[in-house]
């Protein structure tokens, strides 16, 4: 028996978006992430990025979204990096590459220099959801109301019981290549002893702390033995 399919597809007269196959076909990306991505490309090229707001968009939860955005950093189609003021975080600055092999000195969003395009990581408020063909609204709106990163702690690590703000885990991510590692650290201790924490966040930065000094000697014990 000889299987058949049939495609039945829409006429693109109005809310639709043209969108690179490049990184659809690409066997080393995981559904979740070419989803987060075609996603992203049907915004305006003016939409401001903020990762909580889009999370509402799907059904998928923060640990499977979180996982797909680290894929897209990964192999180069997101850039997210904070801009300072001095030691203060003044924003985060997120770029979106359609394609890998978009060189970052000719990226564009549209027909405008990346770097003209405002795409700090605040929150959006009250914004609709444009098309990206002809700026008509979309049936969708955004649903996070307030205009600063949440002060509403959230649970990570493997147990789920590191509770942090979205700051706190930035900071994490800043300082730390292993931050993952540091944040479940902290989860199976708490699980397997019933530790309690007033703060997750400071209890992670001391225990670098006591680190410190470990490292520093295993440095110097490898530089001797050169």
């Amino acid at each position: 028996m000889k299987n058949t399919t049939k495609y039945y597809r829409v006429v693109k007269e109005n809310n639709y978006s043209v969108i690179s196959n490049e990184f659809i076909r690409r066997k080393d990306l995981s559904w979740k992430a070419k989803g987060i991505l075609t996603y992203i490309l049907t915004l305006p090229d003016d939409w401001k990025i903020n990762l909580n707001e889009i999370m509402t968009h799907s059904t998928d939860g923060e640990r499977s979204f979180r996982s797909g955005w680290k894929e897209l950093e990964t192999t180069g189609y997101i850039k997210r990096y904070p801009v300072r003021d001095g030691q203060r975080i003044k924003h985060w600055e997120t770029i979106i590459r359609e394609s890998v092999d978009i060189e970052p000195s000719s990226l564009l969003c549209g027909f405008v220099d990346v770097q003209d395009v405002d795409v700090q990581n605040v929150d959006v408020q009250n914004v609709e959801l444009l098309s990206t063909n002809n700026n008509q609204v979309l049936k969708e709106q955004s649903t996070d109301k307030s205009s600063a990163p949440s002060d509403k702690k959230k649970a990570y690590g493997e147990a789920d019981n590191v509770m942090l703000k979205d700051d706190e885990l930035e900071k994490l991510k800043e300082r730390f290549s292993d931050y993952e590692d540091r944040i479940n650290n902290l989860s199976y201790y708490m699980a397997s002893k019933g530790a309690k924490y007033k703060s997750h966040y400071m209890t992670i930065l001391a225990w670098a702390r006591k680190d410190e000094p470990k490292q520093q000697s295993t440095k110097d014990w490898r530089a001797l033995r050169k």
